[in-house]
């Protein structure tokens, strides 16, 4: 026999043999052992069942499968429309959250946006701006594909460039 395919010799702590170290596994625990794993094969399949049929596993059962009868949801969330940015802000205020703006306009500030929204074709929302009345914030416009627009209230008409709270429609 090759000495590389010879057994190690067993290192042992002084005053202990050197022997086989299989332990026999009696009757009881193996009992305990089989109760053991059955119990443990139960409860995973317990479980994968109750995620499969409650809609745990998304990856086996989603919404974002194509078969699936319900289309998802796209958003898109310009500053304004965030949470913090209540009407009646002071100018100050804006200036914490949101930082300089990029351009003043009367007084309207504007802030970059540069977003593609879910229309076909696809637009790009230039900017927003964000006017004040007696230093108090009271409206915003966007700018779509270069366009202002006001887009509160169901109407997406072309203004002009707004400066102001009030807005003149282009006709």
């Amino acid at each position: 026999m090759p000495t590389w395919l010879r057994p190690a010799p067993a290192v042992t702590a002084p005053g202990f043999p050197a022997h086989d170290v299989a332990v026999a596994i009696g009757a009881r625990n193996k009992r305990r052992l089989t109760t053991g794993g059955i119990a443990l094969s139960a409860s995973v399949v317990v479980s994968g069942l109750a995620l499969w049929f409650f809609g745990g596993l998304p990856f086996v059962h989603g919404s974002n499968h194509s078969e699936s009868s319900t289309p998802v949801a796209r958003v898109i969330t310009l500053i304004p429309q965030r949470p913090g940015f209540p009407y009646g802000m002071t100018k100050q205020q804006m200036l914490r959250r949101l930082g300089k703006p990029e351009k003043i306009a009367g007084q309207c500030w504007q802030y970059p946006e540069n977003i593609k929204d879910f229309a076909t074709p696809p637009q790009l929302i230039n900017a927003v701006r964000m006017c004040f009345y007696a230093g108090q914030y009271q409206v915003w416009f966007m700018e779509l594909d270069g366009l202002w627009r006001y887009p509160e209230g169901g109407t997406l008409d072309v203004i002009a460039p707004p400066t102001s709270i009030q807005s003149s429609p282009l006709r």
